[in-house]
């Protein structure tokens, strides 16, 4: 809140929120063992989740599900939060359709992240959206699908129990996009002096950039993912393959802390 921003330690409060991300997907596939056939992630933000997601499997030697990216978008472009704008996602059922046809293995147990869930309009649309290709590929329906996102009032869908949300931490009053708050300076400064802070570029597509990731963009009424901005990065930032790859180090790094913190907590 507007009144205690002076109190809040924002590099802290997101170094917190991304343990508590890590946590919840140490949980599910070590701790529970789950064994998921598919990870999900949307927008921007779901796919720097989704990397950290691979790089948490991968601190456990675990074997990662196939994945599914979708450049979702909830509202037309400059209509965010506006019910009369919402996007039509039925856009994306080809794509769906299209991998659910090619997987080899039943699509069973579902992983879908992202850094909030809001209304949850992105994760429930996919669910129908997947359960529906499935239903055209005919194939059974999802068996389990698992939401990791930070709460901001989520209500769960009561009708059905396939559905499960585990929130790694609650909303912030008038913040957003928290858990990227840990990105240190020097890894951000190069990117907001090339393309711009918050308002132009804001935290999640800096993070995608950083691990090499495309960003979503409303191409003639198409959603896509391109990596034109990546182009003007490796062209534009000096050295920035480095500073890609001493990223991807702290982001490990920070993955091996926050574990041997919960070590030490236990």
């Amino acid at each position: 809140m507007k009144s205690t921003n002076q109190q809040i330690d924002y590099g802290k409060l997101g170094r917190q929120r991304f343990c508590k991300f890590c946590y919840v997907i140490k949980e599910l596939i070590q701790e529970n063992g789950l064994r998921f056939d598919l990870l999900i992630a949307a927008g921007n933000s779901g796919l720097s989740l989704a990397k950290f997601t691979e790089l948490i499997y991968q601190e456990f030697n675990k074997d990662l599900p196939q994945e599914l990216y979708i450049p979702f978008f909830r509202y037309f472009p400059g209509h965010r939060d506006n019910p009369d704008k919402i996007f039509d996602s039925k856009i994306f059922l080809p794509t769906i359709i299209n991998q659910v046809k090619n997987s080899k293995i039943e699509i069973k147990n579902v992983l879908f992240v992202d850094d909030e869930i809001g209304l949850g309009i992105t994760a429930i649309s996919i669910f129908n959206l997947l359960n529906q290709a499935l239903k055209e590929a005919e194939k059974p329906r999802i068996d389990n699908y698992y939401i990791v996102a930070e709460d901001q009032g989520f209500k769960m869908p009561t009708e059905n129990s396939s559905i499960k949300f585990i929130p790694y931490d609650f909303e912030l009053d008038g913040y957003n996009n928290v858990i990227f708050f840990f990105n240190p300076w020097e890894f951000e400064k190069p990117i907001i002096e090339m393309f711009g802070d918050d308002d132009k570029f804001p935290f999640h597509q800096r993070t995608n950039l950083l691990l090499g990731l495309p960003i979503k963009e409303f191409n003639s009424g198409h959603p896509i993912y391109t990596d034109r901005y990546l182009k003007i990065a490796q062209e534009r930032i000096p050295n920035f393959n480095n500073l890609q790859n001493n990223y991807l180090a702290f982001i490990k790094t920070a993955i091996k802390d926050c574990f041997k913190k919960d070590k030490i907590v236990q």
